[in-house]
């Protein structure tokens, strides 16, 4: 069975993109260009904080797949944890074991495996893939740089908990010394296999369409949300219901590379407390597909994840890229 892609972030439109309620210390998180696997940035997490990401569904299982960078802190245990939560704020986790350099796994606080495998260079740049499946008779499942390590069966469901993932976490635990730092970069996160070593392209609109009702704070559309890092500095509003806008992208180069799914984002915020939403998503040759997103006060990052084209509902394909919109559209 493949893997099932429900979403992915990597950083280089230069901006963490997360609500205060996603983040323990939103002041300590942030888009950094000193390391990053792919492209200009990563994700820094400073001091004892965490970043988490909603999983849609709430599934039983989860697969995970991420790169990690523990900037000097490999002999610290819990450099990095990876882990998920459940109902009644239960966790399953995969702690770093900084003796060992491996990935240990925890269920409700107590341990029911140690990894054994270590990255091939701790030091650097290394891939983490994870597999969870939450039930009475579950499993926890690890691979570090492709290596299997990690394979547990027993039963994954906390006391006072049940099989249905909230959110998925990564954390720097050990340390609340803010010089210290946890990189992480291209994560990406599904059901029902491996997510297999993925990364995460950006690509920024560059240039406007028809379909262009929004209003830009100045020049043309796709000039006001092009820059990065992300900038509030200037925009494109819309204060009419129904208004819509889509923009061009960048092309992509597909060479040697198999598309497992499209994010689209944005940045935005209402003007006025008066329950304002966000229709967020693509349009793939003509076809439309968004996401309604409720507006706040803050300016705010929103997603949406597309795992097939919504024109044919089979893969993504290069082509399909390159012809891709992102669209806007406002519900007020």
């Amino acid at each position: 069975m493949a893997c099932t892609y429900l979403g992915c972030r990597g950083w280089d439109y230069g901006a963490v993109l997360a609500r205060d309620t996603d983040l323990l210390y939103s002041t300590l998180v942030l888009a950094s260009t000193e390391e990053a696997h792919t492209g200009s940035y990563s994700l820094k997490l400073r001091s004892r904080n965490w970043i988490r990401f909603a999983v849609d569904g709430t599934p039983d299982n989860i697969a995970i797949g991420a790169w990690v960078h523990l900037a000097g802190q490999h002999n610290v245990d819990r450099a990095s944890d990876i882990y998920i939560q459940l109902p009644n704020t239960k966790y399953v986790e995969f702690r770093w074991d900084g003796t060992n350099h491996t990935y240990d796994a925890y269920v409700d606080g107590g341990k029911v495996a140690d990894g054994s495998v270590s990255p091939t260079d701790y030091t650097d740049w290394f891939n983490v893939q994870l597999y969870i499946y939450i039930d009475g008779s579950g499993f926890l499942r690890s691979r570090l740089d492709g290596v299997s390590d990690i394979d547990y069966s027993g039963n994954t469901i906390p006391a006072t908990s049940s099989a249905a993932i909230q959110y998925l976490y990564f954390q720097k635990y050990n340390t609340d010394n803010s010089f210290y730092k946890l990189y992480i970069d291209d994560v990406v996160w599904g059901t029902d296999d491996w997510t297999g070593t993925c990364q995460v392209s950006y690509l920024v609109p560059n240039g406007d369409t028809a379909v262009d009702d929004w209003t830009a704070s100045a020049g043309d559309s796709y000039s006001c949300v092009d820059e990065v890092p992300t900038s509030t500095s200037d925009y494109i509003y819309a204060d009419t219901n129904g208004d819509e806008t889509e923009l061009d992208l960048t092309d992509w180069s597909g060479a040697g590379k198999q598309i497992l799914g499209v994010n689209a984002i944005a940045w935005a915020r209402q003007d006025t407390a008066t329950g304002e939403q966000l229709e967020l998503g693509v349009d793939s040759n003509g076809t439309d597909d968004t996401d309604t997103k409720q507006m706040v006060d803050a300016w705010t990052g929103y997603t949406y994840f597309l795992a097939n084209n919504p024109d044919d509902s089979a893969a993504w394909e290069d082509a399909d890229i390159d012809a891709l919109k992102v669209r806007v559209e406002a519900v007020i």
